[in-house]
């Protein structure tokens, strides 16, 4: 087999394809971000995981919906409230 060859079997795609990172070493946190963590409200948070600022507010109304819809008679107060006590109740409950 020739160098031509072996050229040749290579698909053209894979010789401009660079390889991506493992997701694994995308999520990494840095001790900053893991000591903010208690400081910032539940919602404020939810808010960072979502970059695209159209996702972030259609997951926003989403959220508004089920915790002061579906939820209404069991969570109170405002959305931001809510969400607290959601993110207090799942905590507690973990099974």
């Amino acid at each position: 087999m020739q160098v031509t060859d072996t050229i040749r079997s290579i698909p053209l795609v894979s010789l401009f394809v660079v390889p991506q990172p493992r997701k694994s070493e995308n999520m990494k946190i840095t001790r900053e971000e893991f000591q903010r963590i208690g400081k910032e409200s539940p919602l404020e948070m939810f808010h960072h995981g979502i970059k695209a600022k159209e996702t972030r507010e259609k997951y926003t109304r989403t959220l508004r919906h089920v915790l002061c819809k579906i939820f209404e008679e069991i969570l109170e107060g405002d959305f931001e409230q809510r969400v607290s006590q959601f993110v207090k109740y799942a905590k507690e409950d973990l099974d």
